[in-house]
């Protein structure tokens, strides 16, 4: 997709000045986003169980904003109400989107979430709320109002189906017209409300959320730890039954820290816990190697939509790897091979070049994930 995306900014200004810092109004930043979809072909999406959709109805009283998960029925969309669809993942499903992520390739990949598309009536918003990840909003469709407040109260209703802010100030207005395009950096609290008929489009960067990764990390850690256990040989006579002494506890706590001060371990908990794909790959192809081998070598090949793969450098000369969360130790020419092959459209078929299946390392990979679905037999 032709964009201007940052106008005349560089991406480099962009992430010094911008990126996690201030919001900013691209105007004309993608002339095309009003031919990527339409009202009815987002809510035929919302009908199917295939997709990832919801639906905020603002309904006023006590409980204003109601958030409802689809798929939906056709009687959904014949009241009256104000609403605001939202559809999920639309790089997966039609190329024009994955086109338009390539517009951000500038930032880190295991970054990036997802692009959604906002279809909302006249009127209809989601409320004043803030999120911990980034986003660029994108007009398609109509005009839609935005007011952001920096450094906002957190304070959240309670008892809400979304988290809406209790005190909004916003010392930012902008109206975005077809083409325009905003950047919304984290904690920034934002309403945008629809003056006509509209639709919106989001690219997403989540967040490393670490009371998740801390626990993601924790049970890598439990699986090596089955037989391990403190063992007291150093006990002295018990003066107080009920006391843990000082000699005990520092002792538990020195072995316990010292198992999350590895970095090797921590290492590979976070390039797994980042390479966690949304959905499973659909199929897995349990086949033996010979007949993989002859799919990879003779047919064309694709990446499965939802696979992740994610990188660490452990030395000038080697990377680490996680596909789908298995881990692989890779020779710098190794790791680039594969990148390349990895960094490719799912929507495009590609041939395994043969001198790759000869490699003993990239051929094992390119089997074990042709079984688990990562790679299977294009269809063209």
């Amino acid at each position: 997709m032709k964009t201007t995306f940052l106008n005349d900014m560089t991406p480099g200004y962009f992430l010094k000045h911008y990126w996690n810092k201030r919001p900013y109004l691209f105007k004309g930043a993608v002339p095309e986003a009003k031919k990527l979809g339409t009202t009815r072909e987002f809510t035929q999406m919302s009908l199917s169980p295939a997709y990832e959709t919801r639906m905020v109805i603002e309904s006023g009283g006590d409980y204003p904003w109601q958030a409802q998960m689809g798929p939906f029925k056709r009687s959904d969309f014949k009241n009256k109400s104000l609403r605001t669809l939202i559809c999920h993942n639309l790089e997966l499903y039609n190329e024009d989107f994955q086109k338009l992520k390539e517009n951000i390739n500038f930032i880190p990949d295991w970054h990036f979430d997802d692009i959604m598309a906002t279809i909302s009536n006249k009127g209809s918003s989601v409320g004043a709320h803030i999120d911990d990840y980034s986003v660029f909003i994108i007009q398609g469709k109509g005009r839609r109002r935005w007011l952001l407040q920096e450094n906002p109260n957190k304070e959240c209703f309670p008892d809400l189906d979304i988290k809406l802010l209790t005190h909004f100030n916003p010392e930012i207005e902008w109206i975005l017209e077809p083409g325009d395009m905003i950047y919304i950096p984290p904690n920034v609290a934002h309403h945008g409300i629809s003056l006509e008929d509209s639709i919106s489009y989001s690219i997403g960067f989540k967040s490393v959320r670490y009371n998740q990764l801390i626990m993601s990390h924790a049970m890598d850690l439990m699986q090596d730890l089955e037989e391990q256990s403190f063992s007291d040989n150093h006990s002295t006579i018990a003066k107080d039954p009920f006391l843990i002494t000082k000699e005990v506890s520092d002792t538990i706590y020195k072995e316990v820290t010292e198992l999350f001060s590895d970095r090797e371990k921590f290492n590979q908990s976070l390039i797994k816990f980042l390479s966690k794909p949304k959905n499973e790959p659909a199929d897995e192809q349990y086949l033996e190697e010979k007949p993989i081998l002859k799919i990879l070598k003779n047919y064309g090949i694709k990446r499965d939509m939802w696979s992740k793969m994610t990188s660490l450098k452990t030395s000038p000369s080697r990377y680490q790897v996680s596909i789908n969360q298995r881990i692989y130790a890779l020779k710098a020419p190794e790791y680039i091979i594969l990148r390349d092959y990895f960094d490719k459209s799912p929507f495009i078929s590609f041939k395994i070049k043969p001198e790759h299946l000869k490699e003993t390392t990239l051929k094992s990979i390119f089997i074990e994930n042709f079984q688990e679905g990562v790679f299977y037999k294009s269809q063209e």
